[in-house]
């Protein structure tokens, strides 16, 4: 799992940041990666700012991104949830051209 950070710093310029690799143990599903973002939130104390999170079409991210939210977010209501889970365009539009051709 690779986590990339996006914020603004003080002088208002877009930063981008990896700030972690870790491998995923015990399989690839939800439950495990929401284990380790929580993991990884937590040791940057990131917790509290959580925004919206952007992944390919895998099942398993909706899963472990409802379940993170779920656990750092508990007031949120299952629409919401949805709503900061945003699919990655690129990797879409790579599937459909690859279909085509």
């Amino acid at each position: 799992m690779a986590v990339v950070i996006h914020y603004i710093d003080k002088s208002y310029k877009v930063r981008t940041r990896l700030i972690a690799i870790r491998r995923v143990y015990r399989g690839h599903s939800g439950e495990n990666q929401a284990k380790l973002l929580v993991e990884i939130l937590r040791e940057f104390e990131l917790t509290d700012r959580l925004g919206y999170f952007v992944s390919d079409n895998a099942t398993s991210n909706d899963s472990y991104i409802d379940i993170l939210l779920k656990t750092l977010k508990p007031n949120l209501s299952a629409d919401k949830r949805t709503h900061r889970r945003l699919r990655y365009y690129r990797h879409i539009l790579n599937l459909a051209a690859n279909a085509y051709i």
